[in-house]
């Protein structure tokens, strides 16, 4: 598509939106508290984040009308209208309940709006590098704020989790949660920043981006969040496979290992905190009997078997979970720790199998021109995709409030990267 070139106030508007959208669960919690909105003020305080996205999509659709280029989705524009499309006709057809079908569109559906808006944009590159690397900076900042309030100020975070409607979760430790309130969201983008800025060293090896990694690094650490520290670690061997560096490979690894080393002490011992991770870890790849997770995964697993053919958008994954019970027919309230099991708990082998296509199309696509073009910023896009899928087995990964909006953004920028005539010349 490409057809919009002035690209400078959807740049800023989008870095605010992220910006804003970590601030957000703060703000909200403070105004209105954490239950479900009520009354117009509420419900007004409540959609602030989609008034925001509403005012880019209309900006976008007046700079798109006035446009002298045709409008053109390509075939990958096609398959992403037609999973998202199916699904939500379908998953609004089988679950009969418009409340619920409607909370959840929001929260799996509507994140594909940020694809379709970065599609209709022809930056220019450095411009485009500037956006993202100013929407990760904004994800460093989140950690950063997390480690000033885990050390500095304990209480007050535990304070606000409450306030939140979470649990303080721990282990052996207390979980960093920065301000979103949540472990694992957290680590996810602790996860993600840490892999964009890895990227940004193999483009340019400066020291300022290890201290940047360190500070993810460590985030993701005392959030213990394993499935993100596991698709981190895979993302980083398959991004070294594919853009080999030996200097910022050993470097990285070096300032990995300094950090383990320290929170290790800080905690215990390094070799305890190491043999928990993977003790833990394996226990839940081996489904031992007895870990919750483990638990779930069955219990949904059953309920798939029960019918196959889905219980409808908003009947599984956490909107179920958070309105309905076990007890109620037609529904799946267990699906909460697997993003492929609640996709396939909503909308049956039909949303499983759309995505499945959708994903192995993307694949293929982006490796074909990564061998082509030996493009690192769509070798990072590729590696993005890769290790936020494999979390997505043990958490609702592409649930998760801001970062599904994250991951479709993301998508959408390593489509455009796809069509580019010059990376395949």
């Amino acid at each position: 598509m490409n057809i919009v070139s002035d690209t400078k106030l959807f740049s800023k508007t989008l870095i605010f939106y992220f910006a804003f959208g970590f601030l957000f669960p703060s703000l909200r919690v403070l105004l209105i508290g954490h239950e479900t909105a009520v009354g117009i003020v509420q419900y007004f305080v409540a959609s602030l984040p989609e008034l925001l996205l509403l005012s880019i999509i209309i900006h976008t659709g007046i700079q798109a009308i006035k446009s002298a280029e045709r409008f053109k989705l390509n075939l990958f524009d096609w398959i992403i209208l037609g999973f998202a499309g199916s699904n939500v006709l379908l998953g609004f057809f089988l679950a009969g309940n418009l409340k619920l079908s409607l909370y959840a569109f929001r929260m799996s559906y509507l994140p594909f709006v940020f694809y379709f808006l970065i599609r209709l944009y022809n930056f220019k590159e450095d411009d485009l590098k500037k956006t993202i690397y100013y929407i990760f900076i904004s994800t460093a900042a989140l950690v950063l704020i997390g480690h000033i309030m885990y050390f500095l100020m304990p209480n007050l975070m535990i304070e606000m989790i409450v306030k939140f409607g979470g649990m303080v979760t721990s282990y052996f430790i207390v979980r960093m949660t920065s301000i979103l309130w949540t472990p694992v969201v957290f680590g996810t983008f602790a996860a993600s920043g840490f892999l964009y800025f890895y990227y940004h060293t193999i483009e340019n090896d400066k020291w300022s981006n290890y201290i940047l990694m360190a500070l993810m690094w460590s985030g993701l650490l005392l959030s213990v969040s394993r499935g993100a520290i596991i698709a981190l670690l895979i993302g980083l061997i398959v991004f070294s496979c594919i853009s080999f560096r030996l200097k910022p490979v050993i470097k990285t690894l070096g300032m990995m290992t300094l950090v383990f080393i320290a929170l290790g002490y800080y905690i215990n011992t390094p070799a305890e905190f190491a043999q928990w991770i993977w003790s833990s870890s394996m226990d839940t790849l081996h489904l031992k009997k007895g870990l919750t997770r483990v638990e779930l995964w069955a219990k949904a697993f059953d309920d798939f078997k029960e019918r196959p053919f889905g219980y409808g958008l908003g009947m599984a994954g956490h909107v179920a979970a958070r309105f309905l019970s076990s007890s109620q027919e037609n529904t799946d309230v267990y699906s909460t720790d697997g993003w492929f099991l609640k996709l396939a708990n909503e909308t049956g082998i039909w949303g499983l199998l759309s995505y499945l296509i959708l994903a192995g199309t993307y694949f293929i696509m982006t490796v074909k021109k990564i061998k082509q073009s030996k493009n690192i910023l769509l070798t990072f896009l590729l590696v993005f995709f890769i290790a936020f899928n494999i979390q997505s087995m043990v958490s609702n990964t592409l649930d998760f409030y801001l970062f599904s909006n994250l991951f479709w953004l993301m998508m959408g920028i390593g489509i455009n990267q796809y069509y580019k005539p010059e990376l395949g010349k």
